[in-house]
């Protein structure tokens, strides 16, 4: 696993390596609660990040 979050929903966001993929990170994001998986072909994404505009 390269990188992972946590939002307070609960949702789980990560990156991670796959077999025979770049070493820096893959086109892939995973979503563990709703079990998505998403790809920008083309992309290396090496970070998970939220972004929100709901300060406290």
């Amino acid at each position: 696993m390269k990188s992972y979050v946590r939002h307070a929903s609960g949702e789980q966001m990560r990156t991670g390596a796959v077999a025979g993929g770049n070493a820096f990170g893959t086109e892939y994001v995973h979503f563990d609660l709703s079990g998505v998986d998403r790809a920008r072909p083309g992309a290396i994404i090496c970070k998970a990040r939220l972004d929100t505009t709901a300060y406290l």
